[in-house]
């Protein structure tokens, strides 16, 4: 895949993930004013909401670095999980129909989506389950909080992020365990291909590089309106353009993705209140 070709690919994940979560997150809204589904968090408002979350994937950060020391079949068990849970949520509710009155549609395409990407893993299977795995989670935050409290949620994970990986250096570890075979935390992007039909180097972007942006996205098309969101997604969209023109000359060095695409994020939504 030549660099023209990764940029569009880039392209296509990201406004996948924005356009498929912001669409989840409409649905979501209109089902809580139904009163069919409650709201996934409560105080959305309270920073100190927002520290627990942060708090929350610190522990399941440290639950993963475990697993894959110790126990790294498990991790399989894990993403399948993710995968399942997060797309369900897409599935049912932009495709709210039952089969013979018993089992809603979003559920069987939530297992096979699920089972196509643990029975068959390939670039196909792993950013397809990335999409729609990202697609949810970013929905489900984007709804539970207001822009304030994701700014300062976006401001602890883009420090997190650059601690981990220049410091640290855990999430280096995790993400080159998780390369060693296709997983839904991350997207692919091979730029070559080897004899066998074999990655010989891919690009990785991991999924909360998508989920992140796409929160901010969702909670201003709450609050501000539909100018917001766009202005959100597309500044966030140049700020991983930007990162990526970046990468290509230093192959093989990791560098944080959630800095740069957090506040070109931010920087929309600034604009988008201001014209």
């Amino acid at each position: 895949m030549n660099k023209q070709m990764l940029r569009i690919t880039i392209i296509i994940l990201f406004v996948s993930v924005q356009l498929i979560g912001i669409a989840t997150a409409v649905r979501y809204i209109a089902s809580i004013e139904k009163g069919s589904l409650e709201s996934p968090i409560t105080g959305g408002s309270d920073i100190s909401t927002v520290i627990e979350l942060f708090i929350y994937i610190l522990a399941v950060t440290l639950i993963i670095i475990i697993t894959i020391k110790l126990f790294k079949k498990m991790l399989l068990l894990l993403e399948a999980l993710a995968v399942f849970f997060m797309s369900d949520i897409v599935f049912e509710l932009l495709f709210p129909f039952v089969v013979f009155n018993v089992i809603p549609i979003g559920t069987v395409m939530a297992i096979l989506l699920t089972a196509a990407k643990m029975l068959k893993p390939n670039i196909l299977t792993q950013n397809t389950a990335l999409i729609f795995s990202t697609a949810g989670a970013g929905a489900i935050i984007g709804i539970s909080f207001s822009p304030l409290a994701i700014v300062f949620f976006m401001l602890l994970l883009s420090a997190y992020d650059f601690i981990s990986v220049f410091y640290t250096k855990h999430m280096v570890y995790m993400a080159k365990a998780m390369t060693e075979r296709p997983t839904a935390f991350t997207a692919s992007l091979p730029t070559a291909v080897g004899k066998g039909k074999r990655k010989a180097y891919a690009y990785q972007l991991g999924g909360g590089d998508l989920v992140v942006p796409l929160t901010l996205a969702v909670s201003s098309l709450i609050h501000y309106g539909p100018k917001a969101a766009y202005f959100v997604m597309v500044f966030s969209l140049f700020g991983l353009l930007l990162l990526f023109e970046f990468v290509m000359g230093k192959k093989g060095k990791a560098l944080p993705a959630l800095p740069p695409i957090s506040a070109a994020a931010c920087l929309g939504l600034l604009i988008s209140t201001l014209i």
